[in-house]
């Protein structure tokens, strides 16, 4: 867990460098704790693509019950596949993408 850790600090020290508003990056905030639980409650000790694939169907579940807008879905999908991305790849990419 502490692997996680340190890298979603790393990102939300890179997103401080960049001129978003205090909303969003409480949002990111937000999303990476929900993250980073996530993993504790799965007993997971790295995000990589494949815990991003679990997260994000676990989210998918929420947005059809209605638990959680599209919107947020979205919001969270971005956090998740920064810090997969980051964790495969070792680089840390906040530009906009086009996912699966």
């Amino acid at each position: 867990m502490d692997n996680i850790i340190k890298k979603v600090q790393n990102i939300m020290e890179s997103i401080k460098s960049i001129p978003l508003s205090e909303s969003a990056i409480g949002n990111y905030r937000s999303d990476f704790k929900e993250i980073m639980d996530f993993c504790q409650k799965k007993d997971l000790f790295s995000f990589d693509y494949e815990a991003f694939d679990a997260f994000m169907q676990y989210q998918k579940e929420r947005m059809e019950s209605r638990q959680i807008k599209q919107r947020t879905y979205l919001e969270k999908r971005k956090a998740a596949w920064i810090l997969a991305h980051y964790t495969e790849c070792g680089e840390i990419d906040l530009s906009r993408h086009r996912y699966k």
